[in-house]
């Protein structure tokens, strides 16, 4: 670390660097681009819902469809990794990090599992994750200083 860019790193980012699978990079970058996102699925036991399964879930619900866009905007895509059924897995791994979080959010509370027809959550970037992100992943989609992710970014 040099003295012009201490507050933008931490030393335990060498680690986390070499703990990432690919697909979670794309979703710190979904969170980055979007916060808080909200992810849906049908219960418990079943994985994150596509982009077409939630919106198809929305607009049948009684939201109307104003608000049904407004919650597809922050609507998680793990059509996006290559591994889609192992979102869950990955926001996981990442909260294990102290990267991402679940959030309150007031609108979230608002919408209960009986009158969405899907059960969802709102998650989001810690500062730490903003900070890991400012720190290693650049804003223009160039990779993480590893070769682990060569090719994965864009």
């Amino acid at each position: 670390m040099d003295k012009e860019r201490v507050g933008e790193a931490h030393p335990a980012f060498v680690l986390i660097i070499g703990q990432l699978a690919p697909d979670e990079l794309l979703v710190l970058r979904q969170l980055d681009v979007e916060s808080p996102r909200a992810y849906f699925r049908l219960s418990e036991a079943s994985p994150a819902l596509t982009l077409v399964e939630t919106r198809a879930r929305l607009v049948a619900s009684p939201l109307g469809e104003a608000s049904a866009e407004g919650l597809l905007r922050a609507a998680v895509r793990p059509e996006e990794l290559a591994q889609p059924m192992l979102f869950l897995t990955f926001f996981g791994h990442l909260q294990s990090l102290g990267l991402t979080e679940y959030t309150n959010v007031p609108a979230g509370e608002r919408y209960d599992r009986s009158f969405l027809g899907v059960e969802h959550h709102f998650i989001r970037l810690t500062d730490f994750g903003r900070l890991f992100l400012s720190a290693c992943v650049s804003r223009a989609g160039a990779e993480l200083p590893s070769a682990v992710f060569r090719g994965v970014a864009n």
